[in-house]
């Protein structure tokens, strides 16, 4: 479990030797891949602890990690996929066929700490959203320097329930990751009615970062899905009447909260008045709008994301590519 890697990093990170540390790095990596995420607090939290002794195991030279993106990615369909839907890039991690969820999620979240790693200036603002999905690149941050780089968080993502959304805590690690400076969202992702909306936004510090969300150069978020499994609806952000609005509207996928249908048009115009963070179309101006996104249920959202515009990269997993090469 998480709580037992933490009492070994406890117990082992700061007496361990060389030879010793050798043999932690690679126990430690195949059992943070084999660990699964919950949405709860404590979970939440353990893993975060994980995390930090991490980073202090590899700034003493004691862990190192690397990711190996090269010998998991299919070239061949990330250039039929950049060609189909005029991507600027696409990124297809190869996996195995019906691999569990959270291997997959993970698999994507450590391509697209590469690509960032990878493609990010000092000059770039970084803007970033919050999911399940991204909260596995926790597992894979390294020292960058990027000093003086703004990240952006791009969306609410204080929770109303118990399901930790992990917004804060990502931005905490991409910022001391890349040795940058941080610009929190500190609202819920979606309220109750437009006029508080529109109170929340008018208040001088949040208008001040939804500003610099819609200035960012490089934006990186997840597409999801409406329905019950939704991080937004287990948030307490969406209602049972919300989904079945979404429902009725043909909705098909979220960005940043924000729904689209297969056209990429805005599914529910009463609902994203609702909505605090980046609006769609800023994400059509950026740079890079980094979309990270798999699993058979995503195909639509997907498509739909691609369609409206909104991603310009596309980090995915083989048998999503092949299911949107296939897809009218």
């Amino acid at each position: 479990s998480l709580s037992s890697v933490s009492v070994l990093l406890d117990d082992i990170l700061y007496t361990c030797t060389q030879t010793e540390a050798i043999k932690l790095e690679t126990g430690l990596r195949l059992c943070l891949l084999s660990l699964p995420v919950s949405g709860s607090l404590q979970e939440s939290r353990t893993r975060q602890k994980v995390s930090r002794l991490l980073i202090y195991g590899r700034r003493h030279n004691i862990v190192e990690i690397r990711i190996n993106e090269s010998s998991e990615r299919n070239t061949k369909m990330e250039r039929e996929i950049e060609n189909r839907f005029s991507l600027k890039e696409a990124i297809v991690v190869s996996i195995a066929e019906h691999s569990e969820d959270d291997h997959l999620k993970r698999s994507l979240a450590g391509a697209a700490f590469n690509v960032l790693r990878s493609r990010l200036t000092k000059s770039d603002r970084l803007g970033i959203t919050w999911g399940t999905t991204l909260s596995y690149m926790l597992d894979f941050m390294e020292p960058t320097d990027l000093s003086g780089m703004r990240i952006i968080q791009l969306n609410g993502g204080v929770s109303l329930t118990s399901t930790a959304t992990g917004a804060e805590e990502l931005l905490l690690r991409l910022t001391q990751s890349f040795n940058g400076e941080a610009n929190y969202l500190i609202t819920p992702a979606i309220v109750d009615s437009k006029e508080i909306n529109d109170a929340i936004i008018s208040d001088s510090q949040v208008a001040y970062v939804l500003s610099l969300c819609n200035s960012v150069t490089v934006a990186v978020f997840s597409i999801g899905v409406p329905g019950e499994d939704s991080i937004l609806f287990k948030s307490g952000f969406l209602k049972d009447d919300d989904l079945m609005s979404l429902r009725s509207a043909d909705a098909v996928g979220d960005i940043c909260a924000r729904y689209f249908t297969i056209d990429g048009d805005i599914a529910h115009k009463d609902l994203d008045d609702r909505t605090i963070g980046v609006s769609l179309n800023s994400l059509k101006k950026t740079r890079l709008s980094i979309a990270v996104a798999g699993g058979h249920g995503k195909v639509k959202a997907i498509r739909g994301g691609i369609n409206g515009g909104y991603c310009n990269v596309l980090i995915t997993d083989s048998h999503t590519a092949n299911a949107l090469l296939q897809s009218n």
